[in-house]
């Protein structure tokens, strides 16, 4: 009996040993801030965990036992489903180009994937702590709820978080959003090692071991760099509401993201020409705005007339940003309006209208408050008429067109932006 023993151990050892059975299994988080997707050695362990994986590598790679390295992007529920993939993507993107810059390692031994939200994450990290709100409800709702509920017309009526953030009035949610959110939000990397001529290299001094690839990263990561083409569906339906009694103080590091801005151009105000502009933020890159003018001052008895009124919609395109308002934007914008001035002398009164680009940067003072300059150029065309005043009469003269090309705008303008997406519940 002791010798089927022996022989049942001598063919497994062989078996293992002939199809490449892996050695050791290591995995590293990096950690990004709020709505950001670039390296930062500078935030949490970020700088020793790098250090402490370069070591790892390197002696893996003298002893050429390095078989292969993933790193899975994720992010937290907070935040559109869109803004969410992005950053996965952003983070995997980035950890994998600084494993390469710091190591050399060859890029053909990296895998990588964005995975989005990291749900799977999430559970594992609610079941192993005690101090979550309604802990049980929260595995109940993570195990049972499907990512999106549709009504028979296929509108999304609900979903897992909009659940999640109704579950006993949002006390729950807030509390995961401060305390598990932040660790959601990283990049892993996983590291797949054969033995050495020596023997395997242990990591004891170096990461924590784990038994599975789904363990490191919280998902069931592909060996194909890849990602995930995640169907979005249309949530302008879903209304999430959080009600306020019950709801836990909001950390500093809850990143407000608004959905509307409005604005007044300082340099128009000081021109006596008040100005109030509406932006509405549509995605992370694209938005929509009107803006007002209106300078409508006369004095009859010493025939003067300032009077000014425009309206202007304008479309831009956001570029790559630290946050949605703020970073150098350009836009198209198209307008119109009318016009009545006069100092005493001759007068001018008619309409026009104009379409032109524009080029801007926006950046924050505040949780609420930002600072914005812009200029624009472009066509403008008017048709007026001259007019001479004479005993406080208007003396018509003669009707001009005029075609212009150059500027057209300058603003400096104080902004306030409101509806915060985040204390609402995301997308709705």
């Amino acid at each position: 009996m002791t010798r089927h023993y022996i022989l049942l151990l001598l063919v497994i050892f062989s078996t293992s040993v002939a199809t490449g059975q892996l050695s050791a299994v290591d995995s590293v988080r990096f950690v990004f801030r709020q709505g950001e997707g670039q390296y930062d050695p500078g935030f949490s362990e970020n700088d020793i965990n790098m250090r402490r994986l370069t070591v790892l590598l390197k002696s893996r790679m003298d002893c050429d036992s390095l078989y292969l390295i993933e790193v899975c992007g994720n992010a937290s529920p907070d935040g559109f489903v869109s803004v969410n993939r992005r950053l996965s993507e952003e983070r995997r993107r980035s950890i994998t180009n600084k494993i390469i810059e710091v190591t050399g390692v060859a890029p053909s031994l990296i895998k990588s994937r964005a995975v989005g939200v990291s749900w799977d994450g999430l559970r594992r990290m609610v079941e192993t702590n005690e101090r979550v709100p309604y802990r049980d409800e929260v595995l109940r709702l993570l195990d049972n709820t499907p990512l999106w509920i549709y009504d028979k017309k296929g509108r999304v009526v609900g979903g897992r978080k909009k659940s999640l953030m109704e579950l006993r009035r949002g006390v729950p949610y807030l509390w995961m959003y401060d305390s598990i959110f932040p660790e959601l939000r990283n990049a892993v990397s996983v590291i797949v090692t054969t033995g050495c001529d020596n023997g395997v290299v242990e990591s004891k001094d170096s990461f924590e071991r784990i038994d599975t690839l789904e363990d490191a990263a919280g998902v069931d990561i592909s060996l194909q760099d890849t990602i995930i083409n995640e169907v979005i569906p249309d949530v302008s339906s879903v209304t999430v509401t959080v009600h306020e009694d019950e709801r836990p103080s909001w950390s500093a590091k809850d990143e407000p993201l608004h959905r509307f801005a409005l604005k007044t151009n300082i340099v128009y105000d000081a021109l006596l020409m008040p100005s109030l502009e509406l932006e509405w933020r549509v995605t992370d890159r694209w938005s929509l705005s009107i803006e007002g003018d209106v300078a409508w001052w006369k004095n009859d008895r010493r025939h003067k007339y300032y009077q000014v009124a425009a309206v202007i919609p304008e479309v831009r395109r956001w570029f790559r940003t630290r946050a949605p308002w703020h970073g150098m934007y350009v836009g198209a914008f198209a307008g119109g309006g009318k016009y009545d001035l006069e100092n005493g002398r001759t007068g001018y009164k008619g309409e026009g209208g104009m379409a032109g680009i524009s080029f801007g940067y926006m950046w924050p003072i505040s949780r609420a408050l930002s600072l914005e300059a812009a200029v624009g150029a472009g066509y403008m065309f008017t048709r007026y008429r001259e007019y001479e005043p004479h005993d406080g009469h208007y003396l018509y003269q003669r009707t001009k067109d005029m075609n212009y090309f150059g500027p057209l705008k300058v603003k400096f303008a104080l902004v306030w932006r409101f509806d915060d997406i985040n204390r609402k519940g995301g997308a709705r």
